[in-house]
């Protein structure tokens, strides 16, 4: 257990529904996991004093004061599988002061919490939104708020799963001594169980159970790195690799993802690259739950394929567009994978591996560039330029001579005129046109020889009638920048 500061700025949501309290269901069924009464002790929470927190043991009941101006929240990760059935109990009494919230999902961050408050009005469900209130009736939620009393209450959180379609989803269950008092079907998973006490107040906690699946020992799975695709079960991870050799790495997994993963869960896949200890780029995607039952016991990545055999040229170039860069040496990398349910905070590291990228051969080093630059290429294979809908060639010459003007580091390749029309930007009040404006897109090269289209949108100053300024400015973006195959630029 320890204390966590800088928890500010929470914004409570308390819905309140007239409906009848029904008793939560035993879960008879679940192993106890972890139970905490302090009759033995503080077991691993806080006992201390100091400026910000004071927490002590007596008479088998714990107590903990915020002595800050500040929320603080007392941490307590969950030693429960919260990917089966579980229930997370407190006995818990507000001794003095505004509110303490059982967080039984809690990420450290304000827009990521859920759980039952007590405070002066009662005790009850409720979310932080990170400033913004959401709303439980959308999630077709009930919840009640119950009268305080001076007695110790008894709150549970019971998670569940089920399905929806072919994924699979979480459903938390609230309940306050027993009575079930508020449920929400769009819940995301978190490892995280937390006490948020606000400034200036005292807890009494009495017991804290969790009942559940213990956490099994994760068997790990296995990233081996070598220079061929075809990598097999029993080969050595290769140690080094020189610029210009191809790199592939395969992860071999005890048991099938799908079993890994979760049958029906659609997941995001993440490799990542990492240069002495700094993660310096990434590749994700996403398989469906389809996918996910199709991916076996092994995953290959194409880290530097031969490029006239690259198969995903876009993974081959997140993955070694870094490493392209590098100044002259031997450089220690990692790769790592790690997968995250869409429905899900939870993200596990399903193997990395660790291995030396020698560039000091200059030969190597541009042979390497070339590869980089290759793969880039074969991604953006089908990236095309926008049409012209306008032509004016001398507006599209000013337009880059004012793109130079205005600091542009890269080179402007082409210029192209988007709108079939100029739009006109009228006076908020009077109605009278101030400006016009054109959407246009702009191709471009970089020092490194990367070409990419920008999209901004240009204005004229209205002089009178219907006279408009020669001279242009450059405003916002209409469309977010993408890169292009530098011979796509036509």
């Amino acid at each position: 257990m320890y204390v966590n500061h800088r928890f500010i700025g929470l914004v409570q949501l308390v819905a309140v529904a007239t409906v009848s309290l029904t008793a939560i269901g035993s879960v008879a069924a679940l192993d106890v996991a972890k139970r905490i009464d302090f009759s033995k002790g503080a077991s691993d929470w806080y006992v201390g004093s100091s400026a910000a927190a004071t927490g002590a043991v007596k008479g088998g009941v714990y107590t903990f004061t915020n002595n800050s101006k500040e929320d603080l929240a007392l941490a307590m990760p969950a030693s429960v599988d919260k990917g089966q059935p579980y229930e997370l109990e407190v006995t818990l009494k507000l001794v003095r002061g505004s509110s303490v919230t059982f967080a039984s999902h809690y990420s450290g961050k304000q827009d990521a919490m859920k759980g039952i408050k007590i405070d002066k009005r009662g005790v009850g469900p409720v979310q932080f939104t990170g400033g913004r209130s959401g709303s439980w009736a959308n999630a077709g939620a009930y919840t009640r708020r119950l009268k305080r009393t001076g007695k110790p209450l008894v709150l549970r959180v019971r998670g569940e799963k089920y399905r929806q379609g072919s994924y699979n989803k979480l459903r938390l269950i609230y309940a306050i001594n027993g009575q079930v008092v508020g449920k929400d079907d769009y819940a995301s998973e978190s490892p995280k169980v937390a006490l948020v006490v606000s400034p200036g107040s005292s807890i009494e906690v009495h017991s804290y159970v969790e009942r559940g699946t213990a956490l099994k020992k994760k068997v790990a799975s296995r990233l081996t790195m070598g220079t061929t695709a075809s990598i097999r079960a029993g080969d050595k991870s290769k140690a080094t690799f020189k610029a210009g050799d191809t790199i592939f790495g395969t992860v071999f997994m005890p048991k099938p993802f799908v079993q890994i993963a979760g049958r029906g869960t659609r997941v995001k896949i993440t490799e990542a690259v990492y240069v002495a200890g700094k993660q310096v780029s990434t590749y994700s995607w996403t398989p469906n739950a389809r996918g996910v039952a199709r991916q076996g016991k092994r995953y290959d990545m194409g880290f530097a394929p031969a490029v006239k055999k690259v198969k995903y040229p876009t993974e081959a170039y997140q993955l070694s567009k870094r490493l392209a860069a590098l100044p002259a040496g031997v450089h220690n990398i990692k790769l790592l994978v790690r997968f995250q349910p869409m429905n899900q905070r939870m993200v596990t590291d399903l193997a990395s591996a660790e291995f030396k990228f020698d560039n000091r051969n200059a030969k190597g080093r541009k042979a390497f560039a070339k590869m980089a630059a290759g793969y880039r290429n074969a991604a953006l294979a089908k990236t095309k330029m926008p049409k012209s809908k306008m032509n004016n060639p001398s507006l599209s010459k000013n337009i880059a001579k004012m793109i130079k003007k205005a600091g542009w580091k890269q080179k402007v390749l082409k210029v192209v005129l988007m709108s079939r029309e100029w739009g006109v930007l009228k006076h908020r009040t009077f109605g009278t046109v101030l400006q016009r404006k054109l959407n246009v897109g702009v191709a471009t090269r970089n020092r490194k020889g990367e070409c990419m289209i920008f999209y901004p949108t240009i204005f004229q100053k209205r002089l009178h009638g219907n006279k408009f300024a020669k001279a242009t400015t450059l405003g916002g973006i209409h469309k977010l920048e993408e890169p292009i195959a530098c011979k796509n630029i036509k």
